[in-house]
């Protein structure tokens, strides 16, 4: 929470970095390492089936392997998925999401250059 930008100009370049820092892609602004299109079509694996009870199990390897260059594709799931159950109950997050969006999306010159007092 800054300060507000002293001019007109400065207020627009800001909003048109900020949208181009928050894609639709992620709406989070999280640097993701692959499109979607790629981490949907990820091959999903069962691991082989377990015959020892002995040492690290191999499924748990391999989520230590994966989730940490996988989380920001993770967390944006939980937040479209947090979006859907916000739009099926009606809540709170639903709104601050399409101001967002609506922020973001609106043209420049159609915004209030300031707040009424």
């Amino acid at each position: 929470w800054g300060e507000s930008p002293p001019d007109a100009e400065s207020a627009d370049a800001l909003c048109l970095e900020l949208a181009e820092r928050l894609p639709w892609t992620s709406p989070l602004g999280l640097v993701l390492p692959m499109e979607w299109k790629a981490f949907v079509s990820l091959e999903i694996d069962g691991g082989p089936k377990r015959t020892s009870k002995r040492g690290t199990a191999p499924w748990a390897l391999r989520l230590r392997r994966t989730v940490p260059q996988l989380l920001g594709h993770y967390v944006t799931l939980v937040f479209f998925l947090t979006l859907l159950h916000g739009l099926s109950n009606f809540g709170l997050v639903l709104f601050v999401a399409a101001a967002q969006a609506g922020l973001l999306l609106a043209p420049p010159e159609s915004l209030p250059k300031s707040l009424p007092a």
